[in-house]
């Protein structure tokens, strides 16, 4: 970390926001980019279908990737559901449908 010499404010460098960036996502128990990449190499996924699987722009998912942008807590739930169960991944896949998920038909 630098500091400026005429008024001494800190400047942070690319590798000082990262640690920070790291510190939160363990603060906070969220998934970093090394375990989301590894999710996507051991099931075979592509970015492109993890980010429609999920409602997102492909752009939103390659900075979660880059470590440049850190994913809500809610984006962090469905990607551990999304990676951990199978049923799941197929339904946000579309390669199985299930009409009216989560949809009572109570009136």
């Amino acid at each position: 970390m630098a500091q400026c010499r005429a008024c001494g404010e800190l400047v942070f460098d690319d590798r000082a926001d990262e640690q920070v960036s790291d510190v939160l996502r363990s603060h906070l128990s969220l998934l970093t980019p090394g375990p989301i990449r590894q999710a996507l190499r051991t099931l075979g996924m592509q970015q492109k279908t993890l980010a429609a699987s999920l409602g997102i722009a492909e752009a939103t998912l390659s900075r979660w990737l880059s470590g440049g942008l850190i994913q809500s807590r809610a984006m962090d739930n469905l990607l551990r559901v999304c990676f951990g169960i199978p049923a799941v991944r197929e339904v946000l896949t579309g390669a199985k449908s299930v009409s009216d998920l989560g949809v009572s038909a109570e009136t």
